[in-house]
Formats: structure tokens, sequence, C-alpha cells
């Protein structure tokens, strides 16, 4: 019966056996009575925090020069982009091409010899003919947002007593003649009419000189009262909000936001050094993908510094032939410079453990031998070994 585990936290197996207990790759294994384990494999996981200003024109833009002297303001939205934070992180997955097979033999578990397994939440072997626990895998969660939402003008702006509309008083005088006798007759017509933007911008611009007054009449104390600092300040304040208010309506405001992408990227084990687009960053529309014919490249490079380059012959020579050696299979890590540059200059650069670019290797194993690995590598951590004099 073939045995397939769903691994919660850490899973113990044992087996009274004589450790007659074979391990092939998956793909090579007849057997049907096992269980399967795998080598981690490294994710680089990419964070990318972007800033986003954008800019929108003030309603009364247009009258800027007219009514405050204000010249070269702009009457047109508009946005920008610029990179504020990147962080590069790490994440272990199960090696689709490091699957093994631990294979019992049924005929072979007649003694009372405990075999042990332990394995990881993810797969990883974790101890073999040793109860462990290992080292749990960190678990990094990450948040992706994108603040795409358009402002909306009528909150963004705040006209306050600048009212849309206004009453027109019209008199009409009706002239009614009866015979020689001549009658005039008022009568008054009461509309509301809709402001013209002229208009808007006139009463903004008294709004601000009758602020700037006020606060001039604050600062000499014109108010004969005897307010207390802090009274003054509030009110000043309280004032100055309200001019830049008003002054918004003709130069506009600026909104800031901030995105968050996150991009996964996998290193394989081929030349020493890799360099391939990871993304494109434009500083008027902001980061697209790689494809995208929009903004620079920005490029992810992984340098090998080729750690395990000496062992890897005699770690192929060590590896299982057939199935009368015993043992399990191993990790030796390999080690990257992780770089991300954009333009020619570097937004990150670090060495890390990229275990794919180590070596696989076979450790043989007798029945008083036990083994505890890393999970997060593959590689061997401890080996325990019960002999007598």
């Amino acid at each position: 019966m073939k045995i397939i585990a769903t691994l919660l936290g850490f899973v113990f197996l044992a087996v009274a056996s004589q450790a007659q207990v074979t391990v092939m790759p998956a793909d090579k294994s007849l057997s049907t009575n096992g269980v399967f384990y795998s080598l981690p494999k490294t994710v680089l996981k990419v964070s990318v925090t972007v800033e986003k200003e954008s800019f929108y024109a003030g309603p009364l833009a247009s009258y800027a020069d007219e009514y405050l002297g204000l010249e070269n303001v702009s009457t047109s939205d508009n946005s920008s982009y610029r990179i504020v934070e990147l962080s590069v992180s790490k994440e272990e997955i199960p090696d689709s091409e490091q699957f093994y097979f631990i294979e019992f033999k049924p005929e072979e578990m007649k003694d009372k010899h405990q075999f042990s397994l332990a394995l990881s939440e993810n797969g990883f072997l974790t101890g073999f003919n040793h109860l462990t626990t290992g080292d749990e895998l960190s678990k990094k969660k990450t948040i992706v947002s994108s603040d795409t939402k358009k402002e909306d003008r009528e909150k963004l702006f705040d006209y306050q007593d600048i009212t849309g509309m206004k009453q027109v008083i019209d008199t009409v005088i009706r002239t009614i003649t009866v015979d020689t006798t001549t009658i005039e007759e008022f009568q008054i017509s009461k509309n509301w009419i809709r402001r013209t933007r002229e208009e808007k911008a006139r009463m903004a611009a008294e709004r601000i000189e009758k602020i700037l007054q006020d606060r001039y009449y604050l600062s000499i104390g014109y108010q004969e009262v005897a307010y207390e600092e802090g009274t003054m300040r509030y009110m000043d304040n309280r004032l100055k909000e309200r001019q830049k208010e008003y002054e918004a309506l003709f130069t506009g405001k600026t909104i800031s936001s901030k995105q968050t992408y996150q991009f996964e990227f996998i290193p394989e084990k081929n030349e020493k050094q890799v360099r391939e687009v990871l993304f494109r960053f434009s500083p008027n529309s902001g980061v697209r993908e790689a494809a995208s014919s929009v903004g620079h490249p920005v490029h992810i490079i992984v340098k090998d510094d080729k750690v395990t380059a000496d062992i890897e012959t005699k770690a192929r020579l060590l590896k299982q032939t057939d199935k009368t050696k015993k043992g399990i299979y191993y990790r030796v890590p390999g080690y990257a410079v992780i770089s991300i540059e954009a333009d020619g200059e570097a937004l990150f650069s670090d060495r890390m453990r990229i275990n794919q670019l180590g070596v696989v290797s076979y450790a043989p194993y007798s029945r008083k031998m036990g083994f505890e690995l890393h999970p997060s590598s593959g590689n061997i951590k401890r080996v325990e070994l019960e002999y007598q004099d």
C-alpha cells in the first residue's frame, strides 16, 4: 500500500524494521510501499513599493493670474511615480526535480527495531532514523495593495460659502393706459441662476483677502480682547487652513498614495550569472509587466558564487546507483549575490542562500545511524551514530 502523506506541522513515522529502507528518486522507484519527500527550492520574492503623486488642477486655475497674481499655474491633472522601497525575501518550496520515495519492505519488518522519519509541513525531510521537529520555516505574509481610485473633485476642493447659484431680482414695469389715464404697475421677479466660473474666482479672491486682513488684525491685537497665546495660535491656524483651501481652488492639490507590487523569481542552476527583466518602471505610469513596451527595464541579477563547484564531481559519484545501497539524498546549498538594477543604478544587493544552485548528494547509513536535516536548505544538520567499543 502506498502512503502519501498530507502533512500538517511535522509528521513522524515509526516503522518496525531492520533498517532495510531504500531511498530512490521518485521517478525510478517501482515500489508501492513508502512515502515521498522532497528537497527545498528557493523562490525569491521581490516587493516593490511605489509612491504615486497625483496633481489635481484647481477648478479656478485659469483665473489665478488675474485675481491672485500667480503665473504658470498648471491647468491640467498629472501623476508621477517613484520607487520608495524595494526588498527581497525568500520562500522555500518543494523542488519538482528533487522528489524521492522512501521504500519500506514489509517482509523485513519483523523485529522490534524502530525506524523513524520526520517530515516538515512542506514535505521536506527533517529527520531520518532520528525523531526531531527540525527548524520550522518562517512564513512571510505580503500585503499587496493597489490604490488606483480617482479622487472626487467635489470633495477634494472645498468651496465653503462660494455657492454655485445666485439669486437675481428683476423689476418689471407694466404701463397700462385707460382713456387718458396712465397707470404703471411694478412687479418683482426673483430667479436663481448659476454663477459663472469667473464670478466664483472673484468671490474666492475676496475671501482670501478677508482672511489675510483677519489674520493681520489678530496679530496686532485689533480685537482688543486679551486672548491666551494658545487661543491666538488656534484661531490663526484655523484661518490659515481656510486660506489654503481657497488658494487651492486656483493652485490645485497634490495627493500622495502608495502602491505595493510583488514579483517572484526562481533562479536556475546554469550559467554563473543570470540577468533578466523583472518588471518595467516609468515615472509617468509606474510599474508595468516585464513584457510591456512602456517604461525602463528593471533587472534582477543572480551571480552564482559557485561555492560547491569543487565537490560536484564527487557528489555525483556518491549518488545511489542501485538498491543495494542504503541512505538518503540531501543537498549542499549554493550561494549567490542577488542584485536589482534600474538604469545602471543598484536598488538592492545582498548575498543569499539559493538551495538549487548547490549540489545533491547521497549519505549512506546503517541501522544505528540517524540524520537530522535543515528543512530550509535540505542540508545535513546532525549525524548520530550508535556504536559499542
